[in-house]
Parts: C-alpha cells; sequence; structure tokens
C-alpha cells in the first residue's frame, strides 16, 4: 500500500482550503473552520464534519484522517468532532458508536470531556495539536 506522502506526491490525495475537503479516489474529508459551538462550549478549532469512502478496508479513511491532522498541526488548531455513524441506505457496513469512537481514538483522538468536564456525551472528541 502506498503511503500517505506517496499519494501527495502522485496528486491523488488533494486539498482543497475554499471548500473544505480533502479527497483521493476513493474517499473525501469535509470539515469547517470556524467557532465550534454545538454541542461543546465556543472552541476555536477545526471541525471534522464528515468522511465518505467508497472503497473501505484500504485505509483510505486513515490516510485522509492523517492528512487532515498534518494540515491542523501547520495551522496550530485542534480538530473536534462528533462521532456518529451517519445513516446511509448505500453503505453496506455499517459501524456502532463504539466501533467508531474506538476507531477515532486509535488516531490519537480523546474524549473531549478529558479537557472540559462539562461536556459529558462521549461522542465528542479531540485531537489536540498544541
Amino acid at each position: 500500500m502506498k503511503s500517505l506522502k506517496d499519494y501527495l506526491f502522485e496528486g491523488k490525495v488533494s486539498h482543497n482550503q475554499n471548500s473544505m475537503t480533502f479527497a483521493c479516489d476513493g474517499g473525501v474529508l469535509a470539515y469547517n473552520d470556524f467557532v465550534v459551538t454545538v454541542p461543546i462550549p465556543p472552541v476555536d478549532a477545526f471541525e471534522l464534519s464528515t468522511i465518505s469512502v467508497t472503497d473501505r478496508g484500504k485505509k483510505i479513511g486513515v490516510e485522509l484522517v492523517k492528512a487532515f491532522i498534518e494540515f491542523a498541526k501547520k495551522e496550530g488548531k485542534d480538530i473536534v468532532l462528533y462521532a456518529s455513524p451517519m445513516e446511509d441506505e448505500a453503505s453496506t457496513r455499517k459501524l456502532t458508536d463504539k466501533q467508531l469512537i474506538d476507531w477515532y481514538k486509535k488516531l490519537g483522538f480523546e474524549p473531549y470531556s478529558k479537557y472540559d468536564s462539562s461536556v459529558t456525551d462521549e461522542h465528542c472528541l479531540i485531537y489536540k495539536v498544541v
């Protein structure tokens, strides 16, 4: 399997800052760049809003998240997300809430409650870059 750098050098993973997406053949990651307020207190961070992958099992989602993390590090901004499986009728594989939360934790995300005890929703996760 090619590394993320191979994809980047071949132009297969692209970042469009205007549309706030990372994309490659087989997947797209969308994010927001504004003060996130729901369901956590206001925080200036990137919000990872969606990841859509057509070719599952090829680590495309992992590569997209890693590219996004590298971008966030360069920008000096944390990443927050609300981990909840999308209801997608076309999807053949559904992840449970726990599976999705565990997937993000393997990538370095932590429960938001670790940094703010007023946030008790286990779906709220953060990747601290600083």
